[in-house]
């Protein structure tokens, strides 16, 4: 079914590149803390059996084409695929030839939820092995069971007092570099004159984008249970980034991984690096990025929260949508004649606003997360 075959390439997006927009759906949950694992010996035997289940396939989904005929319920189909999907995103798949330390889990408690870890070894690498379980009216149910890397891609440093001066020295310096007569502030100027010149890629580009975004977010009123799904999907991804540990170290540290996660995943990976083969794979990659942005953050749960969220959400996407029709405008450059090499270096003159923009954006959700809604939305 083409739809579906559609909005499965739209989640999928999420497997290659997260964004920090969930840490705030992820912070709306209570805090999390350690606990014994000799507390609850019957829920440890039960996340050991679903570990084990796990390791045998049981929880393996795979989604399929669906045979539609005349007489076919496609809401029923629809339903059935959308189901499928969220077992897909609740259960990775098993790696080759895998061995779980069962002597050496751990055990954290969020609200209702028990996740367990367990170290994970395979012909693909080390992992963390996650395990979360429910509690229900009659005990605890299997929500989900996640792999990833064990490798933290945000620096140790960055949770540590050290990261704190490095930020703040970065925050100061990018302050007055953007106010006074600087190259940085040249630059900034320079990418602004060629938003300016370029004005109707970028108005195009900026209606396409937040339009993706919008869709996604009216099609996750509709699949309130999904969003949710997709939401604990990106948190545990952002959870294993490292961004957890930077929330527990202060807004000044949970700020610098935030700038350092969205300045390598959304503005480099994200946009830049696609944007700089001519435009396309930019605007194809982000098309289906903001949609998913918009679908994982529809406020189908804690509208309160979510406008707080509005600022960071307006701010991070501009950053991206900058980039992008930057580099729609290196193509018009080039097809106009301009040589590769003056169209390329306009081009980079994009990036000193957009990581400008991503250092205020990381400063509010920072504090947004750990001081406004803590404060203000119960």
């Amino acid at each position: 079914m083409p739809a579906m075959k559609f909005f499965t390439l739209m989640i999928a997006c999420l497997l290659l590149f997260g964004s920090s927009f969930s840490v705030a759906q992820k912070s709306i949950s209570n805090a999390t803390t350690e606990i014994s694992v000799q507390m609850l010996p019957e829920v440890d035997i039960q996340a050991d059996q679903a570990v084990r289940d796990w390791l045998d396939k049981k929880f393996e989904t795979k989604i399929t084409q669906p045979n539609i005929s005349p007489s076919s319920d496609l809401n029923s189909i629809l339903k059935d695929q959308i189901n499928t999907l969220k077992k897909t995103l609740q259960f990775s798949s098993v790696p080759p030839n895998p061995r779980v330390n069962f002597n050496l889990r751990s055990v954290q408690q969020a609200g209702n939820l028990r996740a367990y870890s367990y170290p994970i070894a395979s012909d693909a690498g080390d992992e963390t092995l996650t395990v979360t379980l429910e509690k229900a009216n009659s005990g605890f149910t299997v929500r989900s069971i996640q792999s990833g890397a064990t490798a933290s891609l945000t620096p140790d440093f960055v949770s540590q007092p050290v990261g704190t001066w490095i930020f703040l020295t970065i925050t100061a310096l990018l302050a007055y570099a953007s106010i006074a007569p600087t190259i940085w502030r040249t630059w900034i100027v320079q990418g602004l004159r060629l938003a300016k010149i370029h004005k109707r890629t970028f108005i195009l580009t900026n209606v396409l984008l937040y339009g993706m975004y919008l869709f996604g977010t009216a099609l996750g009123f509709a699949y309130p249970d999904l969003v949710q799904t997709v939401g604990e999907f990106l948190g545990g991804a952002l959870a294993r980034s490292g961004i957890g540990e930077t929330l527990k170290a202060g807004v000044v540290n949970a700020a610098f991984g935030i700038a350092l996660n969205n300045a390598r995943a959304g503005i480099l990976f994200g946009s830049f690096i696609p944007g700089s083969l001519f435009a396309i794979p930019a605007y194809l990659f982000d098309t289906a990025q903001f949609f998913v942005y918009g679908f994982a953050l529809a406020p189908v749960t804690n509208a309160a929260a979510f406008w707080w969220h509005v600022p960071t959400i307006i701010l991070e996407l501009q950053a991206y949508i900058f980039v992008t029709a930057s580099s729609g405008a290196f193509l018009v450059r080039i097809l106009r004649k301009q040589t590769f090499a003056q169209s390329f270096q306009s081009y980079l003159k994009c990036l000193p606003f957009a990581f400008t923009l991503l250092i205020v954006a990381a400063w509010y959700e920072a504090f947004e997360i750990l001081v406004l809604i803590p404060t203000f939305v119960k």
